[in-house]
């Protein structure tokens, strides 16, 4: 491979030539074809209906979506298309991957799904993620954390342990949580208390009362273990499976980082939670990604479904699959790596330097 080409996809995200790249490949999403009714419109279209947004039966989103949804509509369909590539680029930016991981990534089969959908997992549960640990420390940490548990409520079936997880870590530091729970609090309750029902009422009638379309959906799109086994079986079985891949990686001599607990955070909510589509299931394998693991979901994927077999067993291939992500994604490996391959193109410095030893309270590598 040239110098060039090589400095450009094998060295850390770090240069204004990796984020021109990662611009113009959002861009190029705008191109990507659509479903005649995606999920950008079948999620904004009740905006404008106020407080009767629940008259129609195929509105699911909570309450508080009246008010957090209205970026996304913004954005437009293909802006958010754009928006998705780009918190993926900074994903990577932010953990030093390469654009060949960052490429792997966005060119996955559950992030292709995502974007023919024009879909919103990635802009509410993957940039939430980013925007914690951005804005821990910061001036602006009250404001980032707000935004960030806002987010996730959008879609509280994929985060609930992520947030729970979240809060319980900063309980020595409760004070910093009072601002942005206000704020949460302030986005979510009074919403839900105004109609007549009281708009929350009638959102939960719509989930236990799931219109035709919304019962295909969720038949024939959906991750959920707990809808398949049962609740105590699902988290006997999703909780055994995570537990003991830790064991063993950890026994085997691997490292266990933020990103895997994120990761096995956000996919166990999936599982266990009474619905999530496949579309969500691009943020944990955002957070672990390796090219072994892409080129495995490909495989199962088609595979799975040429023998017509995916779509019956869909909770189960989803674990599968996040399971070898989370043992496949290795991060003190790609260091090396891109280590072997900054030094071929880096002349070596003059002098030896030290580095500083990390100050206490800095958070685990990624």
């Amino acid at each position: 491979m040239p110098r060039t080409l090589r400095t450009l996809f094998l060295t850390p995200i770090a240069s204004h030539q990796h984020c021109g790249l990662i611009l113009l490949i959002a861009l190029a999403f705008v191109a990507v074809p659509q479903f005649d009714y995606n999920d950008w419109e079948r999620n904004t279209e009740g905006l404008f209906d106020d407080l009767h947004i629940y008259d129609n039966p195929n509105a699911v989103y909570p309450p508080w979506g009246l008010i957090l949804l209205w970026p996304y509509y913004l954005l437009t369909s293909p802006g958010s298309r754009i928006a998705s590539v780009l918190v993926v680029g900074w994903l990577a930016a932010r953990r030093r991957w390469t654009v060949a991981t960052f490429l792997s990534i966005v060119f996955s089969p559950f992030f292709i799904w995502t974007m023919v959908l024009s879909n919103i997992d990635v802009l509410a549960l993957l940039l939430p993620v980013l925007l914690w640990e951005s804005a821990r420390g910061k001036r602006w940490q009250a404001l980032g954390w707000s935004a960030s548990l806002a987010l996730l409520l959008i879609k509280p079936q994929g985060s609930f342990l992520l947030i729970l997880y979240w809060l319980w870590s900063e309980r020595k530091h409760w004070r910093a949580l009072v601002v942005p729970l206000v704020v949460v609090a302030l986005l979510t309750v009074p919403i839900s208390l105004v109609g007549q029902p009281p708009l929350v009422a009638q959102w939960l009638d719509n989930l236990r009362h799931p219109s035709e379309d919304n019962q295909l959906f969720w038949e024939i799109n959906n991750v959920s273990m707990t809808e398949t086994l049962g609740v105590v079986l699902a988290v006997a079985v999703v909780a055994g499976s995570l537990g003991a891949l830790a064991w063993l990686r950890r026994r085997a001599g691997g490292v266990w980082t933020q990103n895997h607990t994120h990761a096995a955070l956000l996919l166990a909510s999936m599982l266990l939670a009474p619905y999530t589509s496949n579309q969500s299931v691009i943020v944990p394998l955002a957070l672990v990604p390796s090219g072994a693991s892409v080129a495995l979901q490909y495989v199962i994927l088609f595979t799975g479904t040429a023998l017509g077999i995916y779509r019956e067993f869909d909770p189960w291939w989803t674990l599968l699959i996040g399971l070898c992500a989370l043992w496949l994604y290795r991060p003190a490996e790609a260091k090396d790596r891109l280590a072997s391959a900054t030094d071929a193109i880096t002349p070596p410095l003059r002098k030896p330097t030290t580095r500083p030893a990390r100050p206490p309270g800095r958070s685990s590598p990624h």
